[in-house]
C-alpha cells in the first residue's frame, strides 16, 4: 500500500490529538512514524530535506531509534519493540537484507501524511538494531514488557544522555 502526502495514513494515531512516535516492521526495514499536532510549514520542509542524523542507543535488549535535526535543535527517542509486530512482519524483518528506514510525519489530529523522508540507512546501524531486537526476542515475553522496560528507561534517559554512547550517522541535506 503506497502511503502518499496529503492521505490518510494507514496507520491511525492510538494518542488521537497527542504527539506520538511509533516504529512499524516491515520486509524492508521498519518505518518511523512521527505524530505531531499543527505541523507547520517549516516543520515540513525540515523533514523533508534538513541535514539530520540517526542513530541506535541500546540498553537492556531494547535498540532505541534517535533522530535529530541539528541546526533546528529538534529530536525524538522511538524505542523499538519488536514483539509488537505481528508474526510475519517480525519474521520479514529479521530474515531481510533491506535497509530502508521510511520517516513519516502524520498529523497528530487527522492522521494525514504531512511529509515524508526515505533513508538508505548504514549497514552497521542495522545490523545493530537486527542484532538487539534478536536478542529482544530472547529477552522478553510480550510486548507490555518491552514497552514496560523502554519507559523505566526513558524516565532515567533522554536524547542528550544517549546520543554520546549512540551509534549515530549524520545525513547532509538533499
Amino acid at each position: 500500500m503506497a502511503v502518499l502526502i496529503g492521505q490518510t495514513h494507514p496507520v491511525a494515531n492510538q494518542l488521537k490529538g497527542m504527539q506520538n512516535y511509533i516504529a512499524q516492521f516491515n520486509v524492508s526495514f521498519f518505518d518511523g512514524l512521527y505524530y505531531l499536532q499543527h505541523p507547520t510549514p517549516a516543520q515540513k520542509a525540515t523533514w523533508k530535506s534538513a541535514a539530520l542524523s540517526y542513530g541506535v542507543y541500546t540498553e537492556a535488549n531494547i535498540p532505541f531509534l534517535l533522530v535529530e535535526f541539528v541546526k533546528e535543535k529538534w529530536n525524538f527517542v522511538v524505542p523499538l519493540n519488536i514483539l509488537a509486530a505481528n508474526a510475519d512482519d517480525r519474521a520479514d524483518f529479521m530474515s531481510s537484507k533491506d535497509a530502508v528506514l521510511n520517516l513519516f510525519m502524520v498529523n497528530a489530529d487527522s492522521d494525514i501524511t504531512e511529509q515524508i523522508r526515505t533513508l538508505k540507512v548504514d549497514a552497521t546501524f542495522a545490523a545493530k538494531v537486527r542484532l538487539t531486537c534478536a536478542e529482544q526476542l530472547k529477552n522478553y515475553q510480550t510486548a507490555t514488557d518491552v514497552n514496560n522496560a523502554a519507559q523505566q528507561i526513558l524516565k532515567n534517559k533522554n536524547y542528550a544522555l544517549m546520543k554520546p554512547v549512540a551509534y549515530m550517522v549524520n545525513v547532509l541535506t538533499i
